[in-house]
């Protein structure tokens, strides 16, 4: 199960990105697991962004709290 923002959650219906598997730390006994992935923008449909600009204020907006702190990395 991932868990995305709901930004994330309308891009990741719009195939702008995916994720790849780089590995898993499972835990013990069958515990929680850790999964590290890379993300991927993906070109073809990042290309959609200049026909809606409110996708790209949106991005541009997430990129700019992201890089501030406001947005923490999980």
């Amino acid at each position: 199960m991932i868990c995305l923002n709901p930004q994330l959650h309308v891009w990741w219906g719009k195939a702008y990105f995916g994720f790849e598997c780089l590995g898993v730390v499972y835990g013990p006994s069958g515990g929680d697991s850790i999964i590290q992935l890379r993300l991927h923008w993906l070109p073809k449909a990042v290309q959609q962004w200049k026909r809606n600009e409110r996708d790209e204020d949106a991005l541009r907006k997430y990129l700019l709290l992201r890089r501030s702190g406001e947005l923490r990395r999980h």
